[in-house]
């Protein structure tokens, strides 16, 4: 294994803060409103997913046998989860103690810094364009909507890797 050139760091709960558990409550709040399947702790567990596949597969949970209501279902719930999290990041966006300095640490190293999400790029935009992270501090912003499969697929890694020169697995 050569010398690392790439790290790549998720975001809410990671390198941005999710005080009272922004997400997770956004999450529960638009899955109680669709009436979703899930307790807390299932969506919970679903957290690094792309949010599109999680609203899909909860509504496909409800109604296994319509596909097409089950879609416009999941599209409504995505949609209403955006809102939710737009209002929440207005109200409070912050990093984590420690990130942007450790960005800085690495990048003086000539580290190649990515972000990824289960956030479409609605939500991973507004974050990084209010923390005006790309560029000055991270070398790119991974969305799960850039790739055909969110997390655990690894996809996004694959892609950072992709546009910003890495061969190496081994070196990320």
């Amino acid at each position: 294994m050569g010398p690392i050139q790439l790290v790549v760091f998720d975001m809410a709960g990671t390198t941005i803060e999710d005080k009272g558990s922004v997400v997770l409550g956004c999450l529960v709040g638009t899955a109680e409103h669709f009436e979703l399947p899930g307790t807390s702790d299932e969506l919970n567990a679903l957290m690094g997913m792309n949010k599109r596949e999680v609203f899909a597969m909860l509504a496909a949970r409800l109604h296994p046998t319509d596909e097409a209501r089950s879609e416009r279902l999941a599209q409504g719930a995505l949609a209403d989860f955006i809102v939710r999290m737009r209002a929440a990041y207005e109200q409070y966006l912050v990093p984590m103690p420690g990130a942007e300095e450790t960005f800085a640490f690495l990048r003086t190293r000539g580290i190649k810094i990515a972000t990824d999400t289960g956030f479409d790029s609605t939500i991973g935009g507004l974050i990084m364009e209010r923390l005006n992270w790309p560029g000055r501090l991270i070398d790119l912003a991974i969305y799960s909507s850039d790739v055909s499969r969110g997390r655990p697929a690894p996809y996004m890694i694959y892609r950072a890797m992709e546009q910003l020169g890495v061969l190496d697995v081994r070196q990320v």
